[in-house]
């Protein structure tokens, strides 16, 4: 039996948020659309996962492409491809569709960061407070990544000849600047700005939907590993570890995208542009 307590603490975040009517995208809002039937589970679940499918479609067209070509290490090459350059693609394939729902609920993905002059050096310095313990789990995990990767000379800058035709320059500008970024932004509008307040609102419990966008985020990252399955669970564990705290600040900073999508793009920076390269002018990778 659901105690009045445990009631009054689920809907704790639509209460603090009813005040605020101007955002289509608060929790009182979605409420209001949940309890008139124009909130369905479909979206907020497409939004969860469908960036997994998306990673092991570009793996297994990279694996063909290298395997066609007789390469003798078509799944290591296949798996950086599929860490280093198809996040981009996911990104805009999950943006445009992002674009053309929240428009379709009469939105805009301003709505979904919710940005305030008032709140912005607060969010900025949230984010920053928060950047330490990323970088260390983010730090662990590409350590683990190092140790256990089955082929570390085919990965990230060493591998830029065959994983970008452009060539080393690019393969580093895109690694380094490009993705991070965009990856930081998109993924925090999917998961945290789009899926997470919908979900609460269709559950009514805070801790199951930050639990279910946890579980897309982790699936997500297992992509990143298909070749080795200790690094799939190492990064799916640790991944949906992470993604339940950004579910966790999320709430705490009131729906506010911007600190979280500064700490995302950090931890993108460490993994996927700067880790790698730092291994490469060490003569690692």
């Amino acid at each position: 039996m659901t105690t009045a307590s445990s009631k009054a603490s689920d809907l704790a975040p639509i209460q603090s948020d009813a005040a605020d009517a101007k955002s289509p995208n608060s929790f009182g809002k979605l409420a209001v659309a949940r309890a008139s039937g124009r909130l369905s589970w479909t979206w907020p679940l497409v939004f969860c996962l469908i960036r997994f499918p998306l990673l092991v479609a570009g793996f297994a067209v990279a694996f063909w492409a290298y395997h066609s070509n007789d390469s003798a290490h078509a799944g290591e090459l296949a798996q950086a491809f599929t860490r280093y350059n198809m996040p981009l693609l996911a990104d805009v394939v999950c943006i445009g569709l992002l674009m053309w729902r929240v428009r379709r609920e009469g939105m805009t993905l301003k709505d979904l960061v919710r940005p305030t002059r008032q709140h912005l050096v607060r969010d900025l310095i949230r984010g920053v407070l928060i950047l330490a313990p990323v970088a260390c789990l983010v730090g662990v995990f590409n350590v683990f990544y190092a140790i256990l990767s089955p082929s570390s000379a085919l990965q990230g800058v060493g591998a830029a000849s065959l994983l970008n035709p452009l060539g080393t320059t690019w393969h580093v500008a895109i690694t380094l600047l490009i993705i991070p970024i965009s990856s930081g932004i998109t993924e925090e509008l999917v998961y945290r700005g789009y899926a997470l307040p919908r979900l609460q609102a269709l559950t009514g419990r805070r801790w199951l939907a930050i639990g279910i966008t946890a579980l897309g985020f982790g699936l997500q990252h297992v992509a990143f590993a298909l070749v080795d399955w200790r690094l799939a669970m190492i990064g799916g564990i640790s991944m949906m570890m992470l993604g339940a705290a950004y579910g966790i600040f999320y709430f705490a900073a009131r729906q506010r995208l911007l600190p979280l999508i500064l700490v995302h793009w950090q931890a993108d920076f460490v993994s996927l542009g700067l880790a790698p390269l730092l291994l490469a002018l060490m003569g690692v990778a």
